[in-house]
């Protein structure tokens, strides 16, 4: 996920500078606007986060060696070759 996120930096900027704008566009005070920058951000990079982890959970090489986890496809016969 980490990897993901600094390939995406950019994408989390974008996501708070879009919420300052739209706090603009309100004509909210400084700090709801800091605030809605914030959120803007984390909800980019919670998305980047969760969308990474979605991608990679079926991958078995992703999966750790001590067994506790094994991905979907290996559950579903689908074996990579």
């Amino acid at each position: 996920m980490t990897i993901s996120l600094r390939h995406r930096a950019t994408w989390v900027v974008m996501g708070g500078v879009a919420g300052l704008i739209l706090g603009a566009l309100l004509a909210l005070g400084v700090a709801e606007m800091s605030a809605l920058a914030v959120l803007g951000a984390a909800a980019v990079a919670l998305a980047i986060a969760l969308n990474s982890f979605l991608r990679h959970s079926a991958d078995p090489e992703a999966q750790p060696e001590d067994g506790h986890s094994i991905g979907a496809a290996s559950r579903n016969g689908n074996h990579p070759r």
